[in-house]
């Protein structure tokens, strides 16, 4: 039997299942053909570039697109991380091109220079992130992912990223300064705030970068890079950078009365400059570097164990100080007070009504403590007991004479001195072992020794025998018994 589509519809059914003739089509005045509902994409990721596996973009391309039974001859060709794929078919001879990066048009005439845009966002990215074309290369190395050439890396770095940052930094600092300008004609002043980095730490750095910002805006208005050769050493490139850099953002403003006040880390040639070379300007510290060293310092001093007790108010501590500058707003009498108001609140003393010295603060800011934290005494001589029964107590639960505990009744020496000299003993216990486990003959790959003498004990056959560290330990004794007076 024929199939249900190719079967003649039956005799009484003709008028109605017969398809419809264009005729028909064309004498029916509303007639209009079906909706076609476009193709839709789910599910595409927002960014421009995705990193596709070697083996599914060959399983996409080695297939004909005009014919279905062929197979296409692939050519790959790679710069930097843009791929281009020729391909034929082996049937019908069917040719195309596929690109995995749009090229970007340049000002050379002809095409010989094909720009990818790929590889432009790519070192452009690196840059602004200061990856760098080292790191960036091993990244892609370790990842299997074909890398950008150095050379290729400077090229784009050279020719297109750094002309296109000027560019635009010069435009912005245009407009900036031209803003500022109008604010210096109203009567209104500029403040800043400056600092500078290194490409390496310690005193051997090369080249220094000093950014000078808006203190109000936090928009950078100029930097200056130098090396160290125009200066003659490291140390003092910092405070030329500075000075320079304020010497032309001057002539750009039209004048040293333009700036009201900036605001520098604590370095003392940074502070004489501003003293002699620009007096009209008011030099401020930064709270940053000095919260920083009080940081550091408070670090420093409770890595005792018997400073284990204030450990916990070193983070409260900091946040204090900073809190006291920040809602100071500029009052140095109050932002004094706030100081003095964390080291009795660490002392247990919240209210300061009845101390003369507090004129603004009364009170500590904050609720009540939840959790009761050990408050520490202000008194040096009851914080130093204080500290000292803690350790004692400490020494007493984990110091075991057989199965008895060691109690001290009387201190004799410092907590500090006592951990002073229990390094010092763990010293001359390694020094000893290293003296009794030394070997008596060194080895043969020891550089120190002169072949010259190896080979004549060898031919003398005089190998003295190696001590076992028992025997050395009594031939040292032995000796110390030698060196004794007789009694």
């Amino acid at each position: 039997p024929l199939p249900l589509m190719d079967r003649r519809p039956p005799p009484c059914c003709e008028c109605c299942c017969r398809p419809e003739q264009k005729s028909d089509l064309k004498r029916d005045p509303n007639w209009t053909p079906p909706p076609f509902l476009p193709p839709t994409t789910l599910g595409l990721p927002a960014a421009e570039y995705l990193v596709v596996s070697r083996d599914a973009l060959v399983s996409l391309l080695d297939k004909c697109k005009k014919c279905v039974e062929g197979a296409n001859h692939l050519s790959f060709h790679m710069e930097g991380l843009a791929v281009q794929c020729s391909t034929r078919c082996n049937k019908c001879g069917f040719t195309d091109t596929w690109s995995g990066s749009p090229v970007l048009k340049t000002a050379n005439e002809g095409n010989k220079e094909k720009l990818a845009k790929i590889n432009v966002d790519v070192v452009t990215g690196a840059i602004i992130t200061a990856v760098g074309g080292t790191k960036l290369r091993q990244i892609f190395l370790m990842s299997g992912i074909s890398p950008i050439s150095p050379s290729t890396f400077h090229r784009l770095k050279k020719h297109y990223v750094r002309p296109a940052v000027d560019e635009l930094f010069w435009r912005t600092q245009g407009a900036l300064i031209d803003s500022i300008r109008e604010r210096i004609a109203k009567g209104e002043k500029v403040h800043l705030c400056g600092d500078g980095s290194f490409d390496s730490r310690g005193y051997s750095a090369a080249y220094c970068r000093y950014f000078l910002l808006n203190a109000e805006t936090g928009e950078v208005l100029h930097y200056i890079i130098m090396h160290k050769t125009d200066t003659g050493s490291s140390s003092t490139m910092e405070v030329a950078a500075l000075e320079q850099g304020l010497r032309e953002l001057v002539l750009m403003i039209g004048g040293v009365d333009g700036i009201a006040s900036l605001v520098t880390d604590r370095h003392l040639a940074v502070t004489k400059m501003m003293h002699d070379k620009f007096p009209g300007i008011k030099h401020l510290y930064d709270p940053w570097h000095f919260f920083r060293n009080i940081t550091l310092a408070l670090v420093k001093i409770c890595k005792a164990k018997y400073m284990t007790p204030a450990r916990i108010w070193v983070k409260p501590t900091i946040n204090r100080c900073y809190d006291a500058v920040l809602s100071a707003q500029g009052n140095g009498e109050l932002a004094s007070e706030k100081f003095r108001a964390i080291l009795c609140c660490i002392a247990g003393q919240h209210k300061f009504d009845q101390d003369p010295s507090f004129k603004i603060l009364k009170e500590c800011p904050h609720d009540p403590p939840k959790n009761p934290r050990i408050y520490l005494p202000k008194s040096g001589h009851e914080l130093r007991t204080r500290l000292t029964v803690l350790h004692w107590n400490h020494l007493k639960a984990t110091a075991m004479d057989g199965s008895r505990p060691v109690v001290r009744e009387k201190m004799i020496e410092t907590p500090d001195a006592t951990e002073r000299r229990r390094k010092a003993a763990l010293k001359r216990q390694r020094e000893l072992w290293e003296v009794l486990t030394r070997p008596s003959r060194p080895s043969a790959a020891d550089q120190n020794i002169d072949s010259s003498s190896d080979e004549e004990d060898e031919e003398d056959g005089l190998l003295l025998p190696a001590l076992t560290p028992m025997e050395q330990l009594e031939s040292l004794l032995d000796a110390a018994l030698e060196k004794e007076p007789d009694e």
